[in-house]
């Protein structure tokens, strides 16, 4: 074992940084780093320890690291990054020769693990932990997986099996790349071990961002670097450490708009479309009151349609409501600026059949009619979300037929689109009559998207989809309607039950990846729901599922890209006492607004 004294002469004789400020690598030196004024930061010769105090809705977060982490002191620094995205309070500390410590004396100060242990028994013991070593460690292991595992090991064990831990791959001398290859590996190893393990690919991140590397190819050229890398770090430890917790009480249902009622399929057909509409496009926080009455029978309770904005001037949202009554806080439907966008909606109707639909940003608004939902109809039998067709495993023809279950005179389905190469539509309706001019699901090049749809069951016993570009298309089964059906539906005034941004429903700050909430939406008698589910900016691509409780299904009810805001109608079966399971496959905000329920 080489001593960590010769280890550290080597260091310091080899390493120089330049921040763009003067830094003093010494032992026992001063640092010229200067912090902002709301860290408490004290500079111990090359070690930099910096503490926020401040308490913010992600929770607390321990970042300790060698002296590539150093660098990330420089202001913006790391910490102040972090209590920006929102945790807290933050304990930051960083030096040079900082190693795992499972060859040093269990004191030592230049052990990591050492830290972590007089931290704990101080009161100091954050259930997230951001790691940045490996430099060092490879000094003792150099590309020895084995080795380079246990001392990785050393640290998850002393941070404990309770804790999530955030590792940073490393960057080596092109001549040592070996070294830093087995380092990486052995963080794979470990990951595959420990479920608690998150790491990050810094080599591949700083490859992808085009960040320089120092003349050593392990710290950085210069402060713009560092600053560039801490930018990246908060944002990937967000995204990968960020969950939320159960804060509050389930929210306050929504009182039943109507008796229960039975669902009439509708050949689809177009309600409304601005571009051709007297009144024109809606203006930023206009209504456009659209008349049902020659569409839907006297004494209909809701109405399912599909609401579009075409054109919008800007990010913002469609909301659908009885014109009899106030508009609600919920949403129909969410696009972005210059995007068509398509969400199904049951909203429930007045007595007039007017329904008015507001839109928060100038934009047209198309609406397509579905189905009523009235005295005498068909009745819903949900099932687990089934995958029907999937164009991407079967190939991808511009019509296809798809067979619903027999004896299903209707169907719930989840139509999603992907790898589409130019912007289109999808048109679902019953096989066997002419294609209406409506469209279900809208997309744009490339964009992976959903949306539901209630379609009549036409000749053969199936439903045909028409994409009018080349795109794959998948189906997935939520429910069937048929005289004989299980359940009859009783429409609500939109309510919002859940919104992770604000508690709303129990759950904050922020869905994890893979994790599942369990939220309540509906009252104990409901056995489905129906209601839009939200994607809000999430912090990588990826889907939310709405389920029943127990395991989920292999399949999406909504897709999003970083940073967009996606919605969904579902309607889902759900658990005891009206509860409903989303899963998330990335870190995102999610709502979730009732806007009725089958009993």
């Amino acid at each position: 074992m080489r001593g960590i004294t010769a280890l550290l002469a080597r260091i310091v004789t080899t390493f120089a940084i330049t921040f763009g400020i003067t830094f003093a690598i010494t032992f026992g030196g001063s640092s010229g780093i200067t912090f902002a004024p709301t860290a408490s930061a004290a500079a111990i010769g090359s070690e930099v320890q910096i503490d926020i105090a401040t308490s913010g809705p992600l929770g607390p977060v321990t970042v300790l690291g060698d002296s590539v982490l150093v660098g990330a002191a420089i202001e913006p620094s790391l910490p102040t990054l972090l209590a920006q995205t929102g945790w807290g309070p933050v304990r930051f500390r960083a030096g040079l020769g900082y190693s795992a410590g499972n060859l040093l004396p269990a004191t030592s100060s230049f052990s990591v693990a050492n830290y972590i242990r007089q931290w704990r028994a101080g009161g100091w013991d954050a259930p997230n932990v951001m790691v940045n070593l490996g430099n060092n460690d490879v000094g003792f292991c150099g590309a020895d997986v084995a080795c380079n595992a246990t001392a990785i090991r050393y640290v998850l064990d002393t941070i404990g099996p309770d804790h999530t831990v955030w590792w940073s791959k490393i960057t080596r001398f092109p001549f040592l790349t070996q070294e830093s290859q087995g380092y990486n590996a052995a963080l794979d190893l470990v990951a595959s071990e420990r479920d608690n393990l998150r790491l990050w690919d810094w080599p591949a991140a700083r490859a992808a961002e085009n960040i320089p590397l120092s003349w050593d190819d392990v710290h950085l050229r210069d402060g713009v670097a560092y600053r560039r890398r801490s930018v990246l770090m908060a944002a990937d430890a967000t995204r990968q450490l960020a969950v939320a917790h159960r804060t509050g009480d389930d929210a306050a249902l929504p009182l039943a708009a109507a008796a229960v009622a039975e669902y009439l399929p509708i050949a689809p057909a177009r309600a409304i479309d601005t571009r051709d509409h007297a009144g024109g496009r809606l203006p930023a926080g206009g209504t456009v009151d659209v008349d049902l009455s020659s569409f839907v029978p006297a004494g209909s309770s809701a109405v399912a349609l599909n609401l579009s904005a075409v054109d919008p001037a800007g990010p913002g949202f469609l909301t659908g409501f009885p014109c009899e009554s106030a508009r609600p806080l919920a949403s129909s439907g969410n696009y972005l600026a210059g995007r068509a966008r398509s969400t199904m909606s049951v909203l429930p109707l007045g007595v007039s059949r007017h329904l008015c639909v507001y839109s928060s940003t100038a934009a047209d608004v198309v609406v397509d009619v579905q189905g009523a939902f009235v005295a005498d109809g068909m009745r819903l039998s949900p099932t687990a979300p089934t995958r029907l067709v999937d164009t991407r495993e079967t190939g991808r023809p511009n019509e296809l037929v798809v067979p619903a279950p027999a004896g299903a005179g209707a169907v719930a389905l989840n139509i999603a689109v992907t790898n589409a190469s130019t912007a289109g539509f999808v048109t679902a309706y019953p096989c066997g009559r002419a294609r209406p001019l409506v469209a279900n699901v809208t997309f744009a090049a490339g964009e992976t998207i959903s949306n539901a749809a209630y379609v009549p069951v036409g000749d053969g016993g199936a439903v045909c989809l028409f994409a009018n570009v080349a795109t794959d298309v998948v189906v997935d089964l939520t429910g069937t309607f048929a005289r004989d059906g299980a359940l009859g539906f009783v429409a609500a005034t939109p309510t919002r039950v859940y919104d992770s941004r604000d508690g709303t429903g129990g759950w904050s700050p922020i869905q994890g990846i893979d994790q599942t909430v369990d939220v309540r939406v509906a009252p104990a008698v409901a056995r489905a729901v129906t209601g839009v589910l939200t994607m809000v900016t999430p912090l990588a691509p990826g889907f939310l599922t709405a389920f029943g409780c127990g395991g989920p299904p292999p399949t999406a009810n909504v897709n999003a890209w970083t940073g967009d805001v996606v919605a969904n109608t579902v309607t889902v079966g759900v658990a005891d006492a009206g509860r409903l399971c989303v899963l998330s496959s990335t870190t995102t905000q999610v709502v979730f607004d009732t806007t009725g329920w089958w009993q």
